[in-house]
């Protein structure tokens, strides 16, 4: 088998009884994988025998809880987030070292890019709100209004003639122009 194919392979034929039930389609892949390989071979490959599956999909698909400390740790930033008092479990924050947040927002104002006031940039306060230290883009309040073309004008002579060129073009379209009916009156 080709070294290049081989994590992909054997990481399809793995993941295939964990998510058949939710994805159908791998139990027909892996049925034409055994076709190929063989029987012996998926079977192996199951057990991860070769170790050759990819360590971060093993880790997503194992039916291990998530550890005590960030389960306590989720909790406490949901109920920030909705301001809602929450009293953490103390045992579980001492025993394994937590710091009782899951993001350490520090007080240190000397990342701050943007103009919230938090150390994200976006969102401001002590709410995150990612930016990863980048300024947040200005706010447009009200859109500019939009201009239309005269009935059978064609494009170049309505980008010339009808676009205000005071105004920063952000995006190209093209106008199609329906043909003209006469008028019933």
């Amino acid at each position: 088998m080709d070294e290049g194919l081989e994590e992909a392979i054997t990481s399809i034929i793995w993941a295939t009884p964990r998510l058949q039930a939710d994805i159908g389609e791998l139990k027909v892949i892996t049925e034409q994988f055994t076709a190929k390989f063989g029987k012996q071979y998926v079977a192996a490959v199951k057990e991860n025998q070769f170790n050759t599956v990819n360590d971060k999909l093993i880790r997503k698909l194992s039916v291990q809880a998530p550890k005590r400390l960030l389960v306590e740790q989720y909790l406490i930033e949901i109920a920030k987030s909705h301001k809602i008092s929450y009293e953490p479990d103390p045992r579980v924050m001492m025993e394994e070292g937590g710091t009782g947040t899951l993001l350490d927002f520090g007080m240190d104002n000397s990342r701050n890019l943007g103009p919230g006031g938090g150390t994200g940039g976006f969102g401001g306060g002590n709410v995150g709100g990612g930016g990863g230290g980048f300024a947040a883009p200005p706010i447009a309040t009200e859109p500019p209004p939009p201009i239309y073309p005269e009935r059978g004008q064609r494009f170049q002579d309505y980008e010339n003639s009808s676009l205000d060129h005071s105004m920063e073009v952000r995006h190209s379209c093209v106008v199609i122009v329906a043909p003209s009916y006469p008028d019933f009156k």
